[in-house]
C-alpha cells in the first residue's frame, strides 16, 4: 500500500483508495477530476461528461457538483491570473508546468486550458455526478432493450412510505374491529400506527432481519 500523491495517482486503470472518515475524500476527489479535466497525467484531456462520479446520497451528490464546480472555477481564474505572471494555487501551477512542451508556448496552452475550463464550466449541470442509483437507473433506461426493463421502470431506493401503509393497514385490520378491552390492550405498547411504523423501521435497517414468509419460496410456487 502506497500513500497516496494527488499530482502522480494515475488517472487510467484501475486503482483503489483506503480513506476513512475525514481524511479528504471529497478534496481528493476534486483535485483528481480537475488533472483530469486539465489533462494531467493521461494522454488527453477530458471534459465533464466523460467523467463518473457516484455516491451514496442525494445530499453528497449535490455536495460533490458543488465543490467540483467551485474547483473547475477556481483553476479557471487562475489561469487568468496566470496572465499576470501571477498563479495563486500552487497545484495548478505545478499542472500547467508539467503539461508545457515545446511545441505549444506557455501563453497559447493557458489560452486552450481557459477556453476548455469555460466550456467544462457551462456543461456542468450534463456532468455525471450523482447518486449510485441515479446512475444505474440511467443505464437501465438507456440500454432498456437489453436490460428487458420497461422504459417508465421507477426505481425505488426507499421503501418507508411502504412499511408506513403496511402499519396504517395493519392496524386498521386488528385494532378497528376489537372491543374496548382488547383495544386498550393492543395500543398499551403502540399507541398509534406511527409509533408501530418507528418501531418496525429501526429492525428494517438490521442486516440479519429476514422476513415471514420467505418470499423467494413463494415465487418458487408460483413460477416453478
Amino acid at each position: 500500500m502506497n500513500k497516496l500523491d494527488l499530482h502522480t495517482f494515475p488517472l487510467f486503470g484501475r486503482s483503489l483508495i483506503e480513506a476513512s472518515a475525514g481524511t479528504g475524500k471529497t478534496y481528493t476527489i476534486n483535485q483528481l477530476y480537475r488533472r483530469a479535466v486539465l489533462g494531467h497525467g493521461i494522454n488527453q484531456k477530458l471534459d465533464c461528461t466523460q467523467i463518473l462520479v457516484v455516491t451514496f446520497t442525494n445530499a453528497a451528490a449535490e455536495e460533490l457538483r458543488g465543490r467540483i464546480r467551485a474547483g473547475l472555477r477556481d483553476a479557471f481564474e487562475n489561469l487568468l491570473a496566470a496572465e499576470q505572471g501571477v498563479m495563486p494555487d500552487p497545484d495548478i501551477q505545478r499542472w500547467v508546468n508539467e503539461l508545457q512542451t515545446d511545441k505549444v508556448s506557455s501563453e497559447a496552452l493557458i489560452k486552450e486550458l481557459q477556453t476548455w475550463l469555460q466550456l467544462n464550466l457551462a456543461q456542468m449541470d450534463e456532468s455525471s455526478i450523482c447518486t449510485i442509483h441515479k446512475f444505474c437507473a440511467q443505464m437501465l433506461k438507456r440500454y432498456a432493450f437489453d436490460s428487458g426493463v420497461a422504459f417508465n421502470q421507477a426505481l425505488e431506493v426507499e421503501g418507508e412510505e411502504y412499511l408506513r401503509r403496511a402499519c396504517e393497514d395493519i392496524w386498521r385490520q386488528l385494532c378497528y374491529p376489537q372491543n374496548r378491552d382488547v383495544l386498550e390492550f393492543l395500543t398499551s405498547g403502540f399507541s398509534d400506527p406511527d409509533s408501530l411504523f418507528r418501531y418496525f423501521r429501526s429492525w428494517m435497517n438490521k442486516p440479519g432481519v429476514r422476513t415471514k414468509p420467505d418470499i423467494k419460496e413463494d415465487f418458487d410456487v408460483l413460477w416453478g
